[in-house]
């Protein structure tokens, strides 16, 4: 019965959790944009590190990006490349309005907060937009994002989505990451902003500047987006709101391979402890231990079949959750047919969530070519 308890709460709890961001997904996509307002100087910050292979098709999206370029600053920072890409877009490079700067600590494991911080210090825009070297994001990203800041706005997060997928492990891999972006843009219309990306992120320099940027964590090799989100929320002070637009959509790559998977997987999972809102902690780790318990179940069945009972209902429940959460996305995230590999994606999640919580948490990861040990 003790086990039957915990098994159900933890179930109870998923539930419920995941039933406040499908009520926020509501909020976000019922709402929309204000009028496009082209009086901001914005300036894009894009850190980089050995990307030679996709760095150019970056530089070529945001040369076509519309938006005034008297209006437009782009600044690439290098974190110390060693496969020649600062050389490359260097001599790439056409246009005054771009820069292209190295990391000034000039150390290994300089982080991309660093870069960041230092790119925002040379920045002229009043609002700082940031994306990643191997995304593409569409021409009208900037008009688009720029619809959702008022005059109290200090943040908008808008989606990120993976190119067309060509197998099953890239459906899996779009399915997932759309789960991740759906989840953030649900935290947010419930005003509880905690997850985003820095790969189509938006802020006020103003705001990142009056905050302290990322001091107080620092030392950590993930989180430079919801750090500064949650930083932001934190303060009570301005508003954080969320892009439901396409064309405002940044597009990605998916990762190559199982292990670069898990490695980025692990890498985000490594910085769950350290927020400050120890609630939002405590609802990490009782999904966590929801995800643990489902092994646990099928195992306690081979000494009593009930569990296994138990078993079917709970990935009966957590289907039928995650599916509502995930037709958000629909047609937008991910192709429309891509949710038909939901149930089977969903038995594949459990094993790879276990082991890179456990990873990242007290192990550590690979990252851009560093080992990173927590």
């Amino acid at each position: 019965m003790i086990l039957f308890t915990i098994f159900f709460l933890l179930l109870f709890h998923y539930v419920v959790f995941i039933g406040n961001i499908i009520r926020g997904l509501k909020i976000v996509t019922a709402g929309g944009g204000r009028k496009f307002d082209n009086d901001y100087y914005v300036t894009i910050i894009i850190p980089f590190r050995n990307e030679a292979e996709v760095l150019l098709n970056n530089y070529k999206a945001i040369k076509s990006l519309s938006y005034p370029p008297e209006k437009l600053e782009v600044i690439y920072i290098d974190d110390n490349s060693t496969d020649g890409s600062y050389d490359l877009l260097c001599g790439s490079i056409s246009g005054g309005n771009i820069k292209v700067l190295k990391s000034s600590s000039g150390k290994m494991n300089a982080g991309k907060k660093k870069l960041i911080e230092q790119a925002v210090e040379k920045a002229e825009g009043d609002l700082i937009f940031l994306t990643d070297a191997d995304c593409l994001p569409p021409q009208g990203w900037l008009i688009t994002m720029l619809k959702y800041f008022n005059e109290n706005t200090a943040m908008v997060s808008g989606m990120v989505s993976f190119a067309e997928s060509r197998n099953f492990w890239e459906k899996f891999a779009s399915l997932e990451f759309a789960g991740l972006m759906l989840c953030g843009a649900g935290l947010i219309g419930v005003n509880n902003p905690k997850l985003c990306s820095s790969a189509n992120l938006a802020f006020r320099k103003e705001v990142f500047q009056k905050i302290g940027g990322y001091s107080g964590n620092n030392n950590l090799a993930s989180g430079d987006d919801e750090f500064l989100m949650q930083k932001i929320a934190s303060s009570k002070k301005y508003e954080i709101d969320f892009c439901f637009d396409k064309n405002a959509m940044v597009i990605t790559e998916p990762n190559k391979g199982l292990k670069n998977f898990i490695e980025q997987r692990s890498r985000w999972a490594s910085k769950g402890f350290y927020y400050d809102d120890k609630l939002f902690v405590l609802n990490l780790l009782l999904i966590f231990l929801f995800y643990f318990s489902l092994p646990l179940q099928l195992l306690l069945g081979l000494l009593d079949q009930i569990f296994w009972g138990v078993f079917l209902i709970s990935i009966l429940m957590k289907t039928l959750i995650e599916y509502g959460v995930l037709k958000f996305g629909k047609g937008i995230l991910f192709e429309s047919k891509t949710l038909n590999i939901l149930p089977v994606a969903g038995l594949i999640q459990i094993p790879y969530i276990i082991a890179a919580s456990i990873k990242g948490t007290f192990g550590g990861f690979t990252w851009k070519g560093r080992y990173v040990k927590r």
